[in-house]
């Protein structure tokens, strides 16, 4: 990530208060949107994507801004929130990128 200017701004287990949660949260950001793909694409990150695709259950997904309360302790729940907004529900929020480990290998 570093090449492309990622930094992690939070990693580790959620304390879920309301709503469903499994799994762990990786919160990274980057100078730009260009710079998030081009770390999603480069050759670094290709070479290890099977051992998150193989090992878990996850949502990946960029925002260009959060908004000015964003918090990294409110993640989680603006996270379910931008998930149930694309889904057709009628919660609404912002979110970056979760992830649910899995003993399960997909088909």
């Amino acid at each position: 990530m570093k090449p492309y200017g990622g930094r992690r701004l939070t990693q580790g287990d959620v304390d879920v208060l309301e709503g469903s949660w499994s799994g762990a949260v990786l919160l990274i950001e980057f100078p730009s949107h260009a710079d998030a793909v081009n770390w999603y694409n480069s050759p670094e990150c290709r070479a290890i994507r099977f051992l998150r695709i193989n090992n878990a259950i996850s949502e990946i997904f960029l925002c260009d801004s959060v908004s000015p309360d964003f918090t990294v302790a409110g993640f989680p729940q603006q996270t379910r929130a931008a998930i149930a907004a694309a889904s057709g529900t009628e919660r609404r929020g912002r979110g970056c990128s979760r992830s649910r480990r899995s003993d399960r290998r997909p088909p």
